[in-house]
């Protein structure tokens, strides 16, 4: 664990980036963390890869489908497979940002089912995250009850 200031985020945390190392952000609600990515972070993506894409999504205000895709039948290999969820980014050469931010205000099955499979994982079922993909988690401190499952 590293810690740090939040004026001092960006300069930590964009190494880690570079190094496709996932990055979980826990601190104080209100200290600008959404917005350190957005305007601090997303420059220097765009500046080291070209274009970039950032992917801010709330897994507290999306059902279980929408972060796990929905099953279908594949007719060839008579099994079921899931779908890729909207907010998983396909190979278009770009690199993309997914950011779960406050993520402890989701239920405790996206947490798991969402969250943690594609940040240990690189992966959602069956489907696996494009190299050029980045993931970003953030979450308020407990004590500051800003949201925490």
């Amino acid at each position: 664990m590293l810690r740090c200031k939040a004026s001092q985020l960006v300069e930590v945390i964009w190494p880690l980036v570079k190094a496709d190392i996932p990055v979980f952000i826990h601190g104080l609600s209100g200290i600008g963390k959404s917005q350190m990515i957005r305007t601090e972070l997303m420059p220097l993506v765009t500046q080291e890869y070209g274009n970039s894409v950032l992917h801010d999504f709330r897994l507290s205000s999306k059902d279980i489908t929408d972060g796990t895709g929905i099953p279908v039948v594949d007719q060839k290999e008579n099994a079921t497979i899931w779908t890729r969820p909207a907010f998983i980014p396909k190979d278009d050469g770009n690199m993309h940002i997914i950011f779960l931010d406050e993520i402890g205000h989701a239920s405790a099955q996206m947490q798991h089912a969402v969250g943690y499979q594609l940040t240990l994982d690189r992966a959602l079922g069956q489907y696996k995250l494009p190299r050029k993909n980045r993931i970003i988690l953030a979450l308020n401190k407990r004590e500051d009850k800003g949201g925490d499952n």
